[in-house]
């Protein structure tokens, strides 16, 4: 019973009363896609986490884990607390799920133990699952309170049906830089990608552990609040309007760009006859944070993802080589068309050997709106950015 309170005091001010608790055998799994099948066995490994900061008011932390399927708020499987690991516990929990259906995600919270108070909510990441997913092997997630990061953890999750012909191929195809590292990540054949990944969390209670409605923050809470926010630094200040002086090359695209949109991607990766849990993947990735620079005469592009920060260097007029996530080599033509004192279009071509194709990529800028779109084979997807 004490459970189910801790679990229904972390539900988010606009979550309605839970409805009653469903049978752990069905909860929260869902039909992933037309051919979802019954599944042999859906197993996660929970071995270990790594928190930035300590909630914890005096002493050493003892975290713990648990696990609840899709949207239901059933828990599926905890750890134990790790007693006396503070912010780098180690569980190695194998969790056996009894589902018929792969779920469509899964969400993992970590909770510090407290004997004496409430359990506090330390972070959490909900993942996207799929049939066609295989096994991710020992990847690492990371954890965010209310939208703020707050550590990773490293997870193993296992699909099997009872045909092993269901095992995933990935595919070679380029898609363009930032999409070919999500493939492989995602690509269950190779070695584990060591990155931790960050996934756009929901509003759901268990992805931001809010609390309950009208019930006022605990007091060990506040204190974890002042504690992040002395060993989370604040981000620096960026100014508002591109600092270059007039006539610089791409001067409209330097600065800093914040997505805010996201058009056409799924489409895109079914063109590209991309896995389902590949597309899901991107789906559900971090919008990214982009940043152009300039070098002599080279744009410095700056692309912060969902793995982490992706760096190339631009010449602009000129043939270059460039290197993708899936280690492909690709020659690249970029070039810039000025539109004006605050716009204009940075286009890349790249050329990739025969089963790779072609791909361009349009950067349009006009005053503080960017629109990148990204184009294979007759298919297009794109992203929309603000100037920060």
């Amino acid at each position: 019973m004490l459970d189910w309170c801790l679990w229904r005091a972390a539900l988010c001010e606009d979550c309605e009363e839970a409805e009653e608790t469903e049978s752990s055998e069905d909860a929260g799994a869902q039909a992933t896609d037309e051919t979802s099948r019954d599944i042999k066995s859906f197993d996660i490994k929970l071995h270990s986490a790594e928190l930035s900061r300590s909630f914890a008011k005096i002493g050493w932390m003892a975290p713990y884990a648990i696990v609840v399927l899709g949207d239901s708020r059933v828990e599926a499987g905890r750890t134990p607390a790790a007693k006396h690991a503070h912010k780098k516990p180690v569980w190695n929990s194998d969790l056996h799920i009894n589902v018929k259906h792969v779920p469509d995600s899964i969400t993992i919270a970590v909770w510090d133990k407290n004997n004496f108070h409430r359990d506090v909510f330390c972070g959490s990441t909900t993942v996207p699952c799929a049939q066609d997913m295989g096994t991710l092997s020992q990847k690492t997630f990371t954890l965010t309170k209310k939208d703020k990061p707050t550590g990773s953890i490293k997870l193993t999750i296992s699909v099997q049906f009872e045909d092993s012909s269901d095992a995933v191929i990935a595919s070679k195809s380029g898609l363009g830089p930032e999409l070919d590292v999500i493939s492989s990540w995602a690509d269950t054949s190779g070695a584990a990608h060591g990155a931790a990944i960050s996934f756009r969390q929901g509003e759901d209670w268990a992805a931001q552990g809010c609390k309950a409605h009208g019930e006022p923050p605990s007091a060990e809470e506040h204190e974890g609040e002042k504690e992040g926010g002395a060993d989370v630094p604040a981000p620096a200040e960026v100014p508002t309007s591109t600092p270059t002086a007039a006539g610089t090359p791409c001067a409209p695209l330097l600065g800093k760009w914040k997505c805010v949109d996201t058009w056409g991607l799924d489409d895109f990766l079914k063109a590209q006859k991309r896995s389902f849990f590949e597309r899901k993947t991107a789906g559900a990735a971090r919008w990214p944070d982009w940043e152009f620079k300039l070098s002599g005469d080279k744009v410095i592009f700056l692309n912060s993802t969902m793995i982490g920060l992706l760096t190339e260097e631009i010449p602009l007029g000129e043939e270059y080589e460039n290197v993708d996530g899936q280690k492909n080599v690709w020659s690249v033509m970029a070039t810039w068309t000025p539109a004006g004192a605050s716009g204009g279009s940075l286009v890349q071509d790249r050329k990739g050997r025969k089963e790779l194709g072609e791909v361009r990529e349009e950067r349009t800028v006009a005053g503080d709106k960017l629109e990148f779109k990204l184009t294979k084979e007759g298919t297009s997807w794109g992203r929309s950015f603000v100037r920060v």
